[in-house]
């Protein structure tokens, strides 16, 4: 058996992967995420929970950088994604 490959290097404990301040997210005139401060750790699992329209899609298609906030900051360390309009971004199954 061939061995097994090196594991990825850890992040920093204190490293920041996503950080948003006052971050507000609308789909037209409809506020869909209410002022909003929070920091996700790099290199942890951190779970999003809440009721029904409370924004975590929102805040998912943000961070994704596939909406702009409406106000606030939002850093996202990490590299930016494929376009998905790009025919080379994704693959298919056969």
């Amino acid at each position: 058996m061939p061995p097994d490959p090196p594991a990825p290097a850890a992040a920093p404990v204190d490293a920041i992967a996503v950080r948003g301040r006052q971050v507000v997210v609308a789909w037209g005139d409809q506020v869909a995420l209410a002022t909003s401060d929070f920091a996700l750790p790099a290199g942890r699992v951190t779970a999003l929970i809440g009721p029904n329209g409370s924004g975590k899609s929102t805040l998912l298609h943000a961070i994704a950088r596939l909406v702009e906030p409406l106000r606030g900051s939002l850093e996202v360390h990490a590299p930016d994604p494929p376009d998905p309009r790009s025919p080379t971004s994704c693959s298919r199954r056969r």
